[in-house]
């Protein structure tokens, strides 16, 4: 203990003042002026919604840029070829992309280091990250293809948690927020799988839950375990419900409640998974879905009752919209467009060089939209979603995919 003798004169508060400030420097060391040199200070953390991260030059480099005014902010290389980023809000700190050889990266979302980094075989990595941030389900499009589950917090260092062996190859893959869980879709043999990331998820049976010889009436902890679903013809192509319970795929919706298919809508034909996006329609929630006959189907969550049918012209590969919003952004070979489902028409068009490498990004607070196109003569837009003007545009060359951080 250090005792600090004080002038008569001091009163007993500034007495205690002294104390603390000399007495907590010798017990934790030197504070600001007190003696010594202050640590030295890291990276400047950017304010949320300041910048955007860019793959660019095919993937080899990820780029950093303003999000207001599009300067690039710095540029750094990646030690393999990337193709796709994966961020989510909760995971703030750090960024993740996908690689084309079997890689995935864990990258500082400050500076764009590497963190870590996970072997997953060889082929285009695909992965999605939970909505809390800890954890990342991914598969690599090899010859022999292994889903692994990879905890992605700070300091884990992309550690493998679980792994299966997959039957057959994946046709998607995505994170339900709403039910805590990963849901993905196997071609052949055509299965639903969901693993829950919540720890509370329910036990689950698998099978037959009456033959005990089988062992079948053993339940599975809800946690981190793959429930299995079989169908009849696989589930492509989906977008799922407001609640991701009801999954709404190429001429089927599926259950995951029940385990069953709940509807057939006809001639629904959507141009890809998680291709559809939900509006708002009187009141209703209904789905806005870019099908391959270069339509947009409108379609009501729930009894899936077709709403409404628009030509597009030409087809767009994603649709996106702001929460309790009839605005759809759509994607075309031409242009990017917003279109009103509640009054069916165009409300915005802004032109392109070519397609979208990625669909329309928003930020945190809905108020900019980006968008990103790929090529020799590609662009960036920045677009204020309210007003729906065109802020910046620049040329941006070979660049794959963008996230708002």
């Amino acid at each position: 203990m250090l005792w600090v003798m004080c002038r008569p004169t001091h009163t007993a508060s500034t007495a205690r003042r002294h104390w603390l400030r000399w007495g907590s420097s010798f017990l934790l060391g030197p504070l600001g002026d007190a003696g010594g040199a202050a640590a030295p200070a890291g990276p400047a953390r950017p304010s949320v919604g300041t910048q955007l991260a860019v793959l660019v030059d095919d993937g080899s480099r990820l780029a950093f840029y303003e999000a207001g005014s599009l300067a690039l902010r710095s540029l750094t290389p990646l030690p393999q070829a990337c193709r796709e980023l994966i961020h989510k809000p909760a995971a703030r700190d750090t960024l993740f992309a996908a690689g084309t050889e079997g890689q995935l990266l864990a990258l500082s979302a400050l500076t764009g280091l590497v963190l870590a980094q996970a072997g997953l075989g060889s082929g285009a990595v695909r992965a999605a990250l939970s909505s809390d941030g800890r954890w990342l389900l991914a598969v690599a499009n090899g010859a022999a293809q292994a889903l692994v589950l990879l905890d992605a917090q700070p300091g884990a260092g992309l550690r493998r948690v679980r792994a299966w062996p997959l039957p057959g190859p994946v046709a998607w893959l995505a994170d339900a927020p709403h039910r805590r869980s990963f849901v993905l879709a196997l071609a052949a043999p055509a299965q639903v799988w969901e693993i829950a990331y919540d720890e509370r998820a329910e036990d689950f049976y698998e099978g037959l839950v009456h033959d005990y010889r089988m062992g079948e009436g053993v339940p599975q902890r809800g946690f981190h375990n793959a429930r299995r679903m079989s169908l009849s013809e696989p589930l492509l192509d989906a977008t799922a419900d407001p609640e991701a319970t009801e999954w709404a795929g190429r001429g089927l919706v599926f259950n995951l409640d029940v385990r069953r298919v709940v509807a057939r809508p006809a001639q629904f034909e959507p141009c890809g998974a998680g291709a559809g996006a939900l509006v708002q329609h009187q009141g209703d929630a209904a789905l806005a879905v870019p099908l391959r006959s270069a339509h947009l189907a409108l379609l009501r969550c729930g009894d899936w009752a077709h709403l409404a049918t628009w030509p597009l012209g030409t087809p767009a590969r994603w649709a996106r919209c702001l929460p309790d919003s009839a605005l759809v952004w759509l994607d075309q070979a031409d242009g990017l467009g917003v279109f009103n489902t509640a009054s069916g028409q165009w409300s915005a068009r802004w032109p392109t060089p070519g397609p979208l490498v990625a669909p329309p990004r928003f930020s945190a607070d809905g108020r900019t939209a980006w968008a990103l196109t790929g090529g020799p003569a590609g662009v960036l837009l920045a677009i204020d979603s309210a007003r729906l003007q065109l802020l910046h545009r620049g040329p941006h060359s070979g660049a794959l995919d963008l996230a708002p951080l």
